[in-house]
């Protein structure tokens, strides 16, 4: 178990975040690393499946098709009489079978950010004063830039993203004229990520293995945020993980009211609960 030095309150999350990935990224054996909240239930077979063999298939898939495109152009130039250098390019450019597993690897391994986009609008301030998420436009300004972010109770990151992360970070805090002008007053721990990634060409890729409060429970599900039904629906979940039948369909993954699927139905129903504070 790691702890690590500051308050445990929400606007002190970036401050966990940094120094989860320092860690991960001070141990070379790390090439994974999932951020997740202790509202979440992770399906681990279903978490590797939907990040890193996906990954791999994908990339092995596009170099098969990009090798029988190249094959039949070099057939199409032969046919047509084509003669010399150009003829002869295709045959440098392929690649024998296990230098395409290799490479496949490597996608799989490098410049992943996963995670559920529960905001497709992106990032912007909220300037509700009643809302948990308030950001007063005294400390953040309307012109920060707008992203898309996966949502913070889960995302996935290769090695190379959560080292740049962790060195970023390092830096614009020792040297803060080299951060960003809405480095400090920043404290939604997922959008920060998402920020500082972005400066560095990284984008969430959107991944439906990740489901939301609102979400079904289908058998691929990796990652469920259960949010006020944790930690009760825990026991539920795991029997019906290790008798099988989450892999068979899909299964009760939340004990409200609502329409699955709509935000603003779970919204509602949620907002109406005794002793929960509201989401705006």
């Amino acid at each position: 178990m790691l702890f690590t030095v500051g308050m445990d309150t929400y606007n002190d999350l970036p401050k966990k975040t940094k120094g989860l990935m320092a860690y991960a990224s001070s141990y070379d054996g790390i090439t994974h690393l999932l951020k997740t909240d202790d509202d979440c239930y992770v399906r681990l077979p279903q978490l590797l499946q939907s990040t890193v063999v996906s990954r791999v298939h994908a990339y092995r898939k596009q170099m098969e098709r990009d090798q029988a495109e190249k094959v039949e152009r070099k057939e199409q130039e032969e046919a047509g009489g084509v003669q010399g250098e150009e003829a002869g390019q295709d045959d440098t450019n392929r690649l024998e079978p296990e230098t395409r597993i290799e490479k496949a690897m490597d996608a799989a391994y490098e410049g992943m950010y996963a995670g559920f986009v529960e905001n497709p609008r992106g990032f912007w301030p909220v300037r509700d004063p009643d809302s948990k998420w308030y950001m007063d436009p005294k400390e953040m300004p309307d012109n920060v830039p707008h992203v898309h972010y996966a949502a913070g109770w889960g995302y996935m990151l290769s090695r190379d993203a959560f080292e740049i992360f962790a060195k970023d970070s390092q830096r614009y805090d020792e040297v803060p004229k080299l951060a960003p002008s809405w480095w400090k007053a920043m404290y939604w721990e997922d959008v920060i990520v998402a920020l500082v990634l972005h400066r560095r060409g990284f984008r969430v890729q959107n991944t439906l293995s990740f489901r939301p409060a609102w979400g079904a429970c289908g058998n691929s599900t990796a990652v469920k945020h259960a949010d006020v039904d944790a930690p009760d629906i825990f026991p539920g979940f795991y029997a019906q993980q290790v008798s099988g039948l989450w892999d068979k369909k899909v299964i009760q993954c939340n004990f409200g009211v609502f329409r699955p699927g709509s935000y603003m139905s779970w919204k509602e129903w949620r907002d109406g609960l005794e002793g929960v504070q509201k989401v705006r």
